[in-house]
């Protein structure tokens, strides 16, 4: 009789085990790393953002997206930070500071799904600008979290959670964009 409640309590510790890992690999694929074609898709979603905002500082002109991400109110957020942007511009060419050209590139620190239609990526912006009359590159970078969302057969930026000052205003200015975590 030991012999056959020591079997029954092997084979339930056995079936506990399994059934936990297997929870383990069904919670790990399901937050599982995004794949290759979607990271090159939501990158150059990101990147089209970032040098959208980057190209006010070398142009005469607003520049107004096309509403880049999905929710009314962090359009609005994105108009009057761009609104600033120009605003920030055209004190600094009053002073004598202009730009004519822009370099940005986003590197994907790590994604996370959230659901199957959710995903919040880190990334690592570097802008450089550079300065008109000397020719000089001057630049920043800051981190990001970015929230996106699955639409059709693409990813559409729902919020940008900007973790550092972005460099394209005063830093008086800046902090009230930032995420408070």
């Amino acid at each position: 009789m030991k012999k056959y409640k020591r079997f029954v309590f092997l084979f339930l510790m056995i079936g506990l085990l399994v059934l936990v890992i297997v929870s383990v690999a069904v919670i790990y694929k399901h937050n599982s790393d995004i794949n290759k074609k979607e990271k090159a898709v939501i990158s150059n979603e990101i990147e089209r953002l970032l040098k959208d905002r980057a190209s006010i500082m070398i142009s005469d002109e607003q520049i107004v997206s096309e509403s880049p991400f999905i929710s009314k109110k962090e359009n609005l957020k994105e108009k009057e930070l761009r609104e600033q942007i120009a605003q920030f511009r055209d004190e600094l060419k009053k002073s004598g500071e202009t730009y004519s050209a822009i370099k940005t590139a986003v590197n994907l620190i790590s994604s996370k799904k959230i659901s199957d239609s959710i995903i919040s990526t880190k990334i690592k912006e570097e802008t450089y600008l550079t300065i008109s009359n000397t020719d000089t590159a001057t630049g920043y970078d800051a981190e990001h979290e970015i929230i996106l969302k699955k639409h059709k057969d693409t990813w559409k930026i729902v919020e940008d959670k900007q973790l550092e000052p972005i460099g394209l205003l005063p830093l008086n200015e800046e902090k009230k964009y930032i995420e408070k975590v």
